[in-house]
C-alpha cells in the first residue's frame, strides 16, 4: 500500500467517525431530555455520555480534514480501537452471566489486546506516513 492511498483510507475512516459524531449528535439530545422529565439522575448521567462520544468524533473528522498529522492517526486507530471494544463487549459481555468468570478474563484480555493493537497500529502508521528527516523534523 502506498502512503497516499493510507492516507485516503484514514481519511475516510475518519470521516465515517465524523459522521456518527453528526448521528449522535443528534440523536443524544432526544435521550436527554426523555432522562430530564423523567427526572431519573442515573439516565441523566448515560446520556451524557452520547455527547461526549459526539463530540469526540466530530474532534477526530476535524483532526483528519484540517490538522493531517500523527495525532489524527493515533485518533483514527483510538475510534477504530473503541469501535471493536463495542464489538467484544457484545460478544464477552462480563455482565451478561455473572457466574461465568471465562467471560470476565476474556473482556480483559481484550482490553489489553485492543490496547496493544492500538499502540502498535498508530506507531506503525504515524512512523510510515510522517518520516521523520536526518536533522529530526518530520516532513509533512
Amino acid at each position: 500500500m502506498k502512503p497516499n492511498t493510507a492516507k485516503v483510507l484514514i481519511r475516510i475512516l475518519g470521516t465515517v467517525a465524523g459522521l456518527l459524531g453528526v448521528g449522535l449528535l443528534c440523536f443524544a439530545p432526544f435521550v436527554f431530555y426523555r432522562s430530564i422529565t423523567e427526572q431519573n439522575p442515573v439516565m441523566i448521567a448515560f446520556a451524557v455520555l452520547p455527547l461526549a462520544l459526539a463530540a469526540y468524533f466530530l474532534y477526530v473528522a476535524y483532526l483528519v480534514w484540517f490538522r493531517f498529522s500523527p495525532l489524527a492517526v493515533r485518533h483514527v486507530c483510538g475510534a477504530l480501537g473503541f469501535y471493536a471494544l463495542t464489538l467484544l463487549t457484545k460478544l464477552f459481555d462480563p455482565m451478561r452471566d455473572s457466574g461465568v468468570p471465562w467471560r470476565s478474563c476474556a473482556f480483559l484480555g481484550c482490553l489489553v489486546a485492543v490496547f496493544l493493537a492500538y499502540r502498535f497500529a498508530s506507531g506503525r502508521l504515524s512512523r510510515w506516513l510522517f518520516p521523520e528527516s536526518p536533522s529530526g523534523v518530520s516532513s509533512i
